[in-house]
């Protein structure tokens, strides 16, 4: 076995080839030869010197698997890759992995079930060919497996040609461990156990119980608001970890802001202005994590790309909206539900929370009511938003500001229980909170009809305060109100001052 130092520059030491049942032998006249058993009877013989692969046996069985027999039971990680080399590779790291038959590489269902009974994490890991990519997002995407790509920025194909370049066992490591919870995050369905790990795992939101630090948001108004000036200040201060409208912001990484309607002379004006309330040293900082793309063609192409080169970007606002949903039929909830799955995919591969700014309808910007279905085009915007804010007109220079929308936010910080008064410094840019009360302007209810005959029950009469209390038990309300109500209703029916008859039981017209 002294002729396996013949392939000793591949890392893999004499007692890994052993342990997959690979031997090595030199046939009359011939090179040294190493054969690798696969589970179909066949071998399969590689010629190191001239780089020559050949498959000798006759094949007993149509699944044709090398390593197979060697994995245990039960384990936690299982690799299923590209040839029996990048088998080894993963072996002499201590991870588990199969490979097909060249000839065979169609997986079939029968041995995925038997995968993932046994192991927690089933992985695909085919080189970096063009095909290989393309295959391994094929299976994974077909047997719903972990898909494990290798990075780019080495110029081999596999495995062993990364670790041999440039990586090593603790990047790889580290790598299979993002893969895993990529895939688990990104997963549509998942066991209860596999939901609370991640949601355990989760980072700190952005702003506690309001802002997720994934996800999306949507932060919406009508025209000549100050929304972009609004959402400017906010990334500056998530860059800053400066507080935002009195509350607490856990930023410290970059923001990149798809600014499709500004050009650079009116964006550096505004950016000036505002950070004239910086210190020096804070308005470094600023310059250097503040990015910006303001060119709309292919926008979530650029955004991933831009994700992909600058790990550290935290935040995304694109402003606006319209842009990312450029060719999409705004009232078709079919069209606009992929685009805004793009965003969602974007914010889950990246882990990154993604904001947008949006216009509310005109409608419902005459109407000055709030609500989460005020957003322009169709209902999919509001419904893959996992927050809404809503920015309106109130008078006096000022603005409203409510959440609309945040299944998880606490509902004594939703509209209509809360909201902010805010007001831009004509100096700065900056909104500031006005120190007045938020006042609600909720939808007009419909108005119950009353059933007097309930009210009254067998009384002829009843005294002003007797119906009052009748009123409250039945349907709630304030004094106030049920005076009205009486006022209104009970006019006609009215025997004395404070004494009404009962109306289920005479008519207006008989009433002296």
């Amino acid at each position: 076995m002294n002729s396996f130092n013949l392939i000793k520059h591949l890392g893999i030491s004499i007692e890994t080839y052993k342990s997959y049942g690979v031997s090595g032998r030199e046939p009359d006249g011939e090179p040294f030869q190493l054969y690798f058993p696969y589970t179909d009877g066949t071998t399969r013989v590689f010629n190191p010197q001239r780089y020559k692969w050949e498959t000798i046996g006759k094949k007993r069985s149509d699944v044709s698997l090398f390593g197979f027999n060697q994995l245990p039971k039960v384990g936690e990680k299982v690799i299923i890759t590209e040839g029996e080399i990048a088998v080894l590779t993963f072996a002499q790291m201590g991870i588990k992995a199969i490979c097909l038959a060249p000839e065979n590489t169609d997986l079939n269902f029968s041995i995925v079930r038997d995968l993932k009974k046994r192991f927690s994490d089933v992985i695909i890991c085919f080189n970096r060919s063009k095909t290989g990519i393309e295959k391994s997002r094929t299976i994974s995407e077909k047997f719903e497996l972990i898909n494990f790509s290798l990075p780019n920025n080495f110029r081999g194909k596999d495995i062993n040609d990364f670790l041999r370049e440039r990586g090593s066992k603790k990047e790889v490591f580290k790598l299979l461990n993002i893969a895993i919870l990529e895939h688990k995050e990104q997963k549509s369905y998942g066991t209860a156990g596999e939901i609370i790990e991640m949601s355990n795992k989760a980072p700190s939101d952005i702003m506690k119980g309001i802002i997720p630090s994934l996800n999306i948001i949507g932060i919406m108004g009508g025209s000549d608001l100050g929304k972009s000036l609004f959402c400017l200040q906010f990334c500056i201060c998530y860059i800053l970890q400066r507080r935002f409208l009195d509350l607490k912001l856990k930023g410290n990484k970059k923001v990149l802001i798809c600014s499709t309607e500004d050009d650079h002379n009116s964006l550096g004006k505004r950016l000036n202005q505002m950070m004239k309330k910086l210190s020096d040293n804070e308005k470094v900082i600023v310059k250097k994590n503040l990015l910006f793309e303001m060119e709309s063609e292919d926008l979530e192409g650029k955004i991933r790309n831009k994700l992909e080169l600058d790990p550290e970007i935290g935040f995304i606002l694109i402003d606006p909206l319209s842009e990312f949903l450029a060719g999409a039929d705004m009232n078709n909830a079919g069209s606009i539900r992929l685009k805004m799955r793009e965003l969602k995919s974007i914010s889950q591969k990246y882990k990154v929370c993604v904001a947008y700014i949006h216009h509310v309808s005109k409608q419902a910007e005459k109407s000055g009511k709030f609500g989460k279905s005020n957003s322009n085009g169709s209902q999919s915007i509001e419904a893959k938003s996992r927050v809404l804010i809503e920015l309106k007109k109130s008078g006096r220079g000022e603005l409203q500001i409510a959440i609309v929308k945040g299944n998880d936010i606490d509902s004594r910080f939703k509209f209509p229980n809360a909201g902010k008064i805010i007001k831009s410094n004509r100096d700065s840019h900056w909104f500031e909170t006005v120190n007045r009360r938020f006042v609600a302007s909720k939808p007009i209810k419909k108005k119950k009809k009353i059933d007097w005959a309930r009210v009254f029950g067998d009384h002829e009469t009843m005294r002003t305060s007797e119906i009052i209390s009748k009123l409250k038990e039945i349907y709630g309300g304030s004094t106030k109100t049920h005076e009205k109500t009486i006022s209104k209703e009970l006019g006609n029916y009215r025997v004395k001052v404070g004494v009404y008859k009962n109306p289920s039981k005479v008519k207006p017209n008989k009433v002296k």
